[in-house]
């Protein structure tokens, strides 16, 4: 579900775990249902193909409660991360779901690509709290980098370069507050940059100059997500029309 320049308050000291839980709470998806590699999906939002990568081991997908709620169906977990479990006006044609399993990463847990009027990224990831990791998301519209064809439209189903800005604004130490988009009419906190690079099944997500994801200065964050989940929309549920 996108977030378009909206206020979002985080609690991040009480946030996170530590690679050691996490790797003791490893929790296994649900195969069964995706026997093949396509699938559909029937959600609130409409019926969507899903295209699971096979070269995944389940073994090792960063465990969240949501995921857990959802029996460890990464099916069902992508749809949610992607905001099909809701009746959207404007629904995605297209989710793209990475993952980053490795737990010495500074960021672990999923990220979403989403296509439908604008390309909007949506996260559910973790930091490192022995390296003074906090709470971190990133959720909004992004906007495309590609100085080779600078007015063209994103297409969240091809290679892109895009970025996010965003202003952040510490109330507390550990406590944020950021406003995620277009932020000229914010004049409080400081200005950041998050710069997004798809490239074939592979997600880039890397940081300007710093993020409000670590509290010690000097962690650079430049993560590689791989493609676990495709969901593309192929129709309408019951009693649900697409509103363009």
């Amino acid at each position: 579900m996108p977030i378009h320049r909206a206020l979002i308050f985080l609690m991040l000291l009480a946030c996170g775990e530590t690679p050691d839980a996490r790797s003791a709470a490893r929790a296994p998806y649900q195969t069964a249902q995706l026997s093949s590699s396509l699938a559909v999906l029937n959600t609130k939002s409409g019926r969507y193909k899903v295209i699971v990568n096979g070269k995944l081991n389940p073994m090792t997908m960063p465990p969240n409660a949501d995921l857990k709620m959802r029996d460890g169906n990464i099916a069902d977990y992508a749809g949610h991360l992607c905001g099909l479990d809701y009746a959207n006006a404007l629904r995605p044609d297209r989710c793209d779901v990475y993952v980053q399993p490795d737990p010495k990463a500074l960021l672990v847990g999923y990220v979403a690509i989403l296509q439908g009027r604008d390309v909007t990224i949506e996260t559910a990831i973790q930091t490192d709290r022995r390296r003074k990791g906090l709470g971190c998301f990133i959720e909004g519209p992004l906007e495309n980098t590609d100085f080779d064809h600078p007015g063209a439209k994103l297409d969240a189903s091809k290679d892109f370069q895009a970025r996010l800005s965003y202003i952040a604004r510490e109330k507390s130490p550990g406590d944020w507050v950021v406003s995620f988009g277009d932020n000229s009419e914010n004049t409080e906190g400081a200005g950041g940059m998050w710069y997004i690079k798809r490239s074939n099944n592979k997600l880039r997500v890397n940081q300007e100059r710093w993020s409000y994801c670590y509290s010690r200065p000097n962690v650079y964050i430049d993560e590689v997500f791989s493609n676990a989940v495709t969901l593309i929309r192929i129709g309408d549920s019951a009693g649900h029309r697409s509103q363009r």
